[in-house]
């Protein structure tokens, strides 16, 4: 085998091999030809250009696509015809500035641009908003639109009614609920409420003893917290017997709305927070501990009331809101707990902020005008002395004009939310005066501006129950006063809300001679940000 050559013919195959090779560069000198473009093969498998190239690809490619992204939405997308400044039809970053870094505040940059721009504007790159308080499309019950993800998703809540996006889903989910929510059920709930408010009496007896002011904010907060939960699971919070009213779960609000918007723009924000061990975000903001252990809170009391009604098949209005959903012909799949604890999490939440809020606004505005207060108390005195001496039920007090007048004001001018309602009808175009808005794009109305109209409700910064007195400027007035939402999606504990309004503005009225203490509109009361802002009396 060693004698073995390997030859042809004479010709040392092997040691020609070796002597070609030796000469011949194969990195330098390999070149490869596809379709006419000629491939350096040393440059290509050369290590130390890999960390350059795809780096300097990264560099092109990116401006590049922000070129074209940005002609395509300012010249090419189905909303370029729509007027409004051309930031906001760039990028969804416009909004963030005014909704993160400033608070709240791009309802008043939305107003602006209606202002400059006409009364329909583009205000996103893929949303519309109408400033038309006429234009109700958006909202009818026939139109069976959805709501948009993006926006609501910043409540955690998209497995709840609230949040849910699809009509036909919502009307599932809901359904069950309405008939627990009925005026019917909550004049039977009547007695807890008179019970709730005198305790808030009675506080306010105590401060009057004392001269210690009260902030009336935190506590009537307070009030509507112990109402809904009383209400939702017969459990009240008993935050009115808080010393301080329980001002730290209040916080805790404004602490979740600021959270909930950076959550809208990112979609993890919530869920980091939740993560978080409590230690550290103490060391952040312990009023956020306080929104995580309301969180936890609710999710103990609906396994509790889950574990309590397990096997009860009954038909009748539940003990608890958790039972008349859990007794529903809703689907098995949506008696989840996680859908559960989030439909009682909202609720309460929605029952607290709003309710008090226009409570404690409508309180101000009528101890700031003290004719009108005086007014009101000359009334309620007037007809509790006709029912010899008796407080008036909430049925009796719907009938008494100037209250009727002070609740439907207050509920304007307090408007908890200044925060649009995007909708969507993801079936087909709607149609705004001459524009054709097309399938599938949000488009929002904020309730706020309707209710600031000066053409429908002239000087709309003053408190004026009067406008509300003579029945027919009030059945004119009604159609625009929509502070609890419009068609399907309304909100479900209004009736609640309004005996709650009611009974407590009665009692208080009736009661108490109140001042203003270290209070001014400007600083306490006036909204400048999408949230609420407190005051003391």
């Amino acid at each position: 085998m060693e004698s073995i050559k390997t030859t042809v013919n004479g010709w040392n195959i092997m040691e020609s091999i070796k002597t070609a090779v030796s000469s011949w560069n194969i990195m330098e000198s390999i070149k490869t030809t596809v379709d006419g473009w000629s491939i350096n093969m040393d440059v290509l498998y050369s290590p130390s250009s890999w960390p350059i190239r795809p780096l300097s690809l990264v560099a092109m490619i990116i401006p590049t696509y922000l070129i074209l992204l940005s002609i395509y939405r300012l010249y090419f997308h189905p909303l370029a015809k729509f007027p409004g400044p051309k930031l906001p039809a760039l990028t969804g970053l416009y909004e963030f500035y005014y909704e993160c870094i400033l608070g709240g505040r791009y309802f008043e940059e939305i107003l602006r641009m209606h202002e400059q721009y006409g009364p329909i504007v583009r205000i996103r790159p893929d949303e519309l908003h109408v400033n038309d308080p006429d234009w109700n499309e958006p909202f009818k019950i026939s139109s069976r639109v959805s709501k948009w993800h993006w926006y609501y998703r910043a409540f955690g809540s998209s497995q709840a009614s609230f949040g849910t996006v699809d009509h036909e889903l919502h009307r599932i989910r809901r359904s069950p609920q309405n008939p627990y929510f009925t005026v019917a059920e909550v004049q039977k709930f009547e007695p807890e409420i008179e019970h709730i408010v005198g305790i808030l009496c009675s506080r306010l007896e105590e401060a009057k003893k004392t001269g210690e002011p009260v902030n009336i904010s935190n506590a009537t907060k307070s009030l509507a917290t112990d109402v809904v939960t009383e209400f939702a699971f017969h459990k009240s919070y008993n935050l009115l017997s808080e010393p301080d009213f329980a001002a730290g779960n209040h916080n805790m609000t404004r602490t979740f709305a600021l959270v909930a918007t950076w959550h809208r723009h990112f979609g993890f924000i919530l869920q980091l927070f939740e993560a978080m061990p409590r230690w550290f975000v103490a060391l952040t903001d312990p009023s956020a501990v306080a929104m995580l252990d309301f969180f936890d809170d609710i999710e103990n009391q609906t396994k509790a009331l889950i574990a309590k009604h397990k096997g009860h098949t009954g038909k009748d209005i539940a003990a608890d809101i958790v039972q008349q959903m859990l007794d529903s012909d809703m689907p098995e799949v949506e008696k989840n707990t996680k859908h559960l604890m989030l439909e009682v999490r909202t609720i309460v939440a929605a029952g607290t902020e709003t309710s008090g809020n226009t409570l404690s606004v409508t309180i101000f505005h009528l101890v700031a005008n003290p004719e009108k207060a005086l007014r009101l108390k000359e009334e309620l005195l007037e007809a509790q002395k006709k029912n010899h001496g008796v407080p008036l039920t909430y049925q009796e007090l719907l009938q008494l004009p100037y209250l009727n007048a002070v609740v439907s004001e207050g509920l304007r001018i307090s408007t908890s939310g200044a925060g649009r309602h995007p909708r969507i009808n993801p079936r087909s175009a709607m149609t705004y005066k001459s524009w054709t808005i097309p399938a599938g794009t949000p488009v929002s109305l904020t309730q706020k501006f309707i209710h600031e109209n000066p053409t429908i409700f002239p000087n709309p910064r003053s408190f004026s129950p009067e406008r509300w007195v003579n029945a027919a400027d009030r059945k004119r007035l009604e159609k625009y006063l929509t502070p609890f939402g419009r068609g399907s999606r309304v909100c479900v504990g209004m009736n609640l809300a309004n005996a709650e309004m009611y009974l407590a503005l009665a009692r208080i009225f009736a009661s108490f001679d109140l001042g203003l203490y270290e209070t001014n509109r400007e600083d306490d009361i006036d909204q400048y940000h999408d949230f609420i802002k407190d005051f003391k009396l």
